[in-house]
C-alpha cells in the first residue's frame, strides 16, 4: 500500500454569489474550495506541485475578456467532517470587470439620447409642435434603449450603479416634459395679460409670465446637461474609485 502522484486538468462551471451594486465597476472576491467529497486524508491528499507558479485560474478568467484578475492564492488544508480529515485546496480569487463595453456601449448612447432631449430648450416657443415631438421621441428612444440592453444587465431585486443612472436620465427626461407644460402654461397667462407677483427682500417685484418662462428656459438649456454629469459623477465616483484602486 502507498501513494501515487496523479495530476489533471479541469474545467468546471461555479456558480457564487456576486455583489454587483457597483456594476459595471465591481471587484469581485471569490473563495473556492477543491477536494474530495468521499475519500478522506487517509485516500487522497492534495499537494502543491512545483510549477504552480504559473496563475491557475487567469486564462479563463481572461478569456472572454470581461474580467481582470487581481489577485489569486491557493492554500492546501486539511478539513474536519465528522471524525475524518479531508485534503482540500482553498482558492481565494480577486477579480474586477473590465466595464469599457458599458461605457462606450450603455452609458455614453444613454448620455447623447438625454442631450437630444434636451435640444428643445433651445427652440423658440412659436415652435411647440417640435419641443413636444422632441421631448416625447426621446423618452420613447431611452425606453427602447433600456429594452435593448435588458440582455446586458443583471436581473437583481436591487439597483446597480447602472440602474441607477438609467432610471436619473428618465426623470430628467420627464422633468424636462413637466418644464415645457410649465412655460407654455406662463406663455398663456401672459397671453391673457396676467402678471405674477413675488416678494423678494421685502420689495414687491413684478415679472411678467413671460419673462419667467424666458428665464426658467434659458436656465434648462445648462441645468439640465450639468445636473446629469454632476449626479451620474457621484453615482459613479465610488465604485469607479474602489475599482481603479483595486
Amino acid at each position: 500500500k502507498g501513494f501515487v502522484e496523479y495530476r489533471s486538468e479541469h474545467i468546471e462551471d461555479f456558480e457564487v454569489g456576486l455583489d454587483l451594486r457597483s456594476f459595471p465597476f465591481d471587484v469581485q472576491n471569490i473563495s473556492l474550495k477543491f477536494g474530495s467529497k468521499n475519500d478522506n486524508l487517509s485516500n487522497v491528499r492534495l499537494i502543491e506541485m512545483e510549477d504552480t507558479s504559473s496563475p491557475i485560474v487567469s486564462q479563463v478568467i481572461d478569456s472572454d475578456q470581461e474580467w481582470v484578475t487581481i489577485e489569486e492564492n491557493i492554500e492546501f488544508i486539511h478539513e474536519q467532517r465528522g471524525q475524518s480529515l479531508f485534503s482540500v485546496a482553498a482558492l481565494d480569487l480577486k477579480i474586477k470587470r473590465n466595464p469599457n463595453y458599458y461605457i462606450f456601449k450603455i452609458i455614453i448612447p444613454l448620455f447623447l439620447l438625454f442631450l437630444v432631449s434636451t435640444s428643445q430648450f433651445w427652440l423658440k416657443w412659436d415652435r411647440l409642435d417640435a419641443r413636444v415631438s422632441i421631448a416625447i421621441s426621446s423618452l420613447v428612444a431611452v425606453i427602447a434603449y433600456q429594452f435593448l440592453i435588458q440582455g446586458d444587465l443583471p436581473k437583481l431585486p436591487y439597483l446597480t450603479m447602472l440602474d441607477k443612472l438609467i432610471l436619473l436620465t428618465f426623470m430628467l427626461i420627464v422633468l424636462g416634459i413637466a418644464e415645457l407644460v410649465l412655460v407654455f402654461s406662463l406663455l398663456n397667462m401672459d397671453q391673457k395679460k396676467l402678471k405674477v407677483r413675488f416678494l423678494r427682500n421685502l420689495e414687491n417685484l413684478n415679472f411678467t409670465p413671460r419673462a419667467l418662462a424666458e428665464k426658467i428656459d434659458r436656465h434648462s438649456r445648462y441645468f439640465f446637461p450639468v445636473f446629469w454629469l454632476i449626479s451620474s459623477g457621484v453615482l459613479v465616483s465610488e465604485g469607479a474609485w474602489l475599482w481603479a484602486h483595486a
